[in-house]
């Protein structure tokens, strides 16, 4: 219950508190959950970019905000927003709105947002209120899925607990992107495999059913969080019948998110365009396979260098990527110590579970690749030809390989859950989530 007494009010107020359409690409999110919500699924080419037509009361409403997008010297105009709360935009013109950069996302991490928007749309036309009911529907599933996941988890709730209540982790679930749903789903399903892979008995239809609904759905999120879905080869064999049955079993998990990846990237494939100038995904896949090795140096470069400012380690528990909010280096650097005494001495409880070294390495493995395929995936789409770093690289992508630091590094407990350190450590959660409200307002207010 700690993470959401303490997630919950948390994120309601960043929801709120932040203007309309401040959270990166959240037009674009927002755009195609509008074209979700009417009932449609696949963007089109336009004749410029790629997207749909859309009443021009979205791209107007979104447009009187615009002005303190991605600058942090702009604040809001508290009476514009009363404005349009108060008199929205209703011309329902349909006109071309570009939403190249999302249009590419499989449905389900949109799920609840277009339903939302849809149920919205019955009551008011008003732009802002079906923004922030997205925002809410979003949040509402993120909660639920850490909480359902943490409760799942044999090990390392604590960790999970302060992994997800980094200010970058709240602000990711304020927003109506996929972002937080697809976070969400990617710990539910680590906690299931978790649970597959410590229990002794043999596995029941429920958790069969369980995990294969969420390979699922991992499947028809963002590409590279399917690699997830291999932690279900490391279930051991004595859960199992026979080999006959592990095999069948295997295959209902894969099979079909697999499938429904690869035809919805074939579904797709005639929208897909190069948005950032300079790159072209064809030629780009020239220059890799001639140079892979100097690619790799480059990716790797990128991810201890970025060259967007801070590098993506000290991007992942603060602001700075985001909206270009500084950060204190003490708020990071205390952020990172609270996790990894957790991650490394998990508070001790009655039950005793071990995690074997082949499923730690097989957890690296995972997470390596998995954040090689994100690099990869980025300057094969989104960078110039031939250059030497990866353009458009951000550190929430990592927050779901994050997790796997849990059965990666838990080790033996030093202390109760009564000790004081135990309780210096909830108290130094609840302390730096907190102060991501501040540092939110004085940005915008």
């Amino acid at each position: 219950m700690f993470f959401l007494v303490v997630g919950a009010p948390i994120t309601l107020i960043l929801l709120f508190t932040t203007p309309p359409f401040q959270f990166p690409d959240e037009f674009t999110h927002f755009y195609k959950e509008v074209y979700l919500s009417q009932g449609h699924i696949m963007a089109y080419k336009l004749p410029s970019l790629v997207g749909a037509d859309l009443p021009i009361k979205y791209s107007e409403t979104e447009g009187h905000y615009s002005y303190m997008y991605l600058d942090e010297t702009k604040k809001l105009k508290t009476n514009l927003l009363f404005k349009d709360l108060q008199y929205p935009e209703k011309d329902n013109r349909l006109v071309p709105t570009h939403f190249e950069n999302t249009a590419a996302y499989p449905p389900a991490a949109y799920t609840a947002q277009s339903f939302a928007i849809f149920i919205t749309n019955l009551i008011t036309g008003s732009v802002v209120v079906q923004l922030y009911v997205a925002r809410l529907a979003s949040a509402i599933c993120w909660l639920i899925l850490i909480f359902c996941a943490i409760r799942l988890l044999p090990i390392g709730r604590w960790s999970a607990v302060a992994l997800s209540l980094t200010p970058l982790s709240l602000v990711v679930s304020a927003s109506c992107s996929n972002d937080a749903i697809t976070f969400g789903l990617s710990l539910l399903f680590i906690s299931q495999a978790l649970r597959a892979i410590t229990r002794t008995n043999k596995i029941t239809r429920l958790e069969i059913a369980a995990i294969a609904i969420n390979c699922l759905l991992l499947g028809l999120c963002k590409p590279p969080y399917f690699l997830l879905i291999g932690l279900v080869f490391a279930i051991p064999s004595v859960r199992f019948q026979s080999l006959k049955q592990r095999m069948l079993i295997m295959m209902l998990f894969i099979l079909p998110a697999f499938l429904s990846t690869a035809l919805w990237q074939l579904a797709i494939s005639h929208v897909l365009i190069n948005v950032y100038p300079g790159s072209d995904t064809h030629l780009q896949l020239h220059y890799v396979l001639a140079q892979p090795l100097s690619v790799l140096e480059n990716i790797l470069h990128t991810f201890l260098f970025s060259p967007t400012g801070d590098n993506l380690i000290l991007q992942f528990v603060g602001l700075n990527a985001w909206f270009n909010i500084h950060t204190p280096f003490w708020m990071i650097l205390l952020d990172y110590l609270v996790i990894f005494i957790l991650v490394l001495h998990e508070p001790a409880t009655t039950q005793r579970v071990r995690i074997n070294k082949t499923f730690r390495l097989f957890c690296i493995g995972i997470c390596l690749a998995g954040s090689l395929t994100i690099g990869l995936l980025l300057y094969l789409t989104f960078t110039p030809v031939g250059l030497d770093t990866v353009i458009g690289l951000n550190s929430r992508y990592f927050i779901p390989f994050a997790y796997l630091l849990i059965p990666i590094l838990n080790a033996s407990s030093l202390y109760s859950r009564k000790s004081h350190t135990f309780i210096i450590l909830k108290f130094l959660i609840v302390f730096i989530s907190l102060l991501t409200i501040p540092l939110i307002i004085t940005r915008f207010y």
